[in-house]
């Protein structure tokens, strides 16, 4: 993860093209129309602890196989 100077402070930009990345974000759909609201939602973001070693994901993860919580 790096920063980049094309994102606002105070936002987050997220690739929403993968099916793994839309299940991190809201299950909400517009009313009318029932298109999913996958482009806002709040976050939490904090840096990993230092017993952290797996900052990517696990494998399953980061193809879109695994569960998330």
């Amino acid at each position: 993860v790096a920063p980049d100077a094309d994102v606002p402070p105070g936002l987050v930009w997220l690739p929403v093209h993968n099916p793994a990345a839309n299940r991190l974000t809201l299950s909400a759909a517009d009313p009318e129309s029932a298109e999913p609201n996958l482009k806002q939602c709040a976050i939490a973001l904090s840096a990993p602890s230092r017993g952290d070693t797996d900052l990517t994901g696990s494998p399953e993860r980061a193809n879109g196989t695994g569960s998330h919580s």
